[in-house]
């Protein structure tokens, strides 16, 4: 007799008669990541997207333990997730009167004419600065984990699903950013507007990337000083992460003659 992780459904078989999860469901390895049945579902958005972009914006981190811990047909693949978020994310930004591109040019510029450069930049240059840096960040996954992993051992996961955490905060960033400034660009409103609402909300959404590792290291049994205090350090380091490919971003940028 098997237990589905996913409804808690008692069967015997190879898949669950309730919800079609299959039993033999493993944990997240680099090896299970490359698997048939995980490429098979990258897309499939069927499979829980509403849901879990809903669980995403309030309950971030239980979200995390949930699918790490076998829920997978309850929710959409975690990479096809933040994929597809990324695309929508494009799509209004491409749309947008105002947009973190033209938040991003000003404050950049102002800095470097504040500091004395003869360097104008261009709107392009800030969406390349902006694609290279989502595209570096994914790669950085596997060390913006690193951390986590070391430090939250009590959770008892592998460090390919601290990736599957890092992963889900890339997504709840994004998602944040869809629901806030991505649909306030399509309106008609003053920048200055725009850019105190902008502020606002990046406050906002670095909140809720400590809240993911406060809520996911609910598991551990930890003392709430202890908690706090990894919630902390694993939410500031992989903020520093993400800074970071920000600034490789610009770096490449200005190897390649653009700024």
């Amino acid at each position: 007799m098997t237990t589905c992780l996913n409804c808690y459904t008692n069967f015997e078989g190879k898949f669950c008669p309730e919800c079609g999860q299959i039993a033999t469901t493993d944990r997240i390895t680099l090896r299970r990541l490359f698997s048939g049945e995980f490429l098979s579902g990258l897309f499939d958005l069927d499979r829980g997207f509403w849901r879990a972009c809903l669980e995403l914006s309030y309950k971030p981190g239980f979200l995390c333990l949930e699918y790490i811990e076998g829920k997978r047909k309850t929710y959409v693949n975690f990479i096809g997730l933040l994929l597809v978020l990324l695309a929508i994310e494009a799509v209004l930004w491409s749309f947008a009167v105002n947009s973190p591109v033209q938040y991003m040019l000003r404050e950049i510029q102002a800095n470097l004419d504040a500091n004395g450069s003869d360097i104008t930049l261009s709107e392009e240059a800030i969406k390349s600065v902006l694609f290279n840096q989502k595209l570096l960040f994914i790669v950085a996954i596997p060390l913006a984990a690193l951390v986590p992993w070391l430090f939250c051992r009590k959770l008892n996961f592998n460090w390919v699903e601290h990736m599957v955490v890092v992963s889900m905060l890339l997504s709840l960033n994004t998602l944040l950013g869809i629901l806030t400034l991505g649909w306030l660009g399509l309106l008609p409103i003053e920048f200055s507007l725009y850019s105190n609402i902008y502020k606002y909300v990046s406050f906002g959404v670095v909140a809720m990337d400590f809240v993911l590792y406060w809520q996911l290291l609910s598991k551990g049994e930890y003392g709430y000083l202890k908690r706090f205090a990894l919630s902390t350090l694993s939410g500031i380091w992989v903020i520093l992460v993400i800074a970071s490919s920000v600034q490789f971003a610009m770096g490449l940028l200005t190897a390649r003659g653009m700024i």
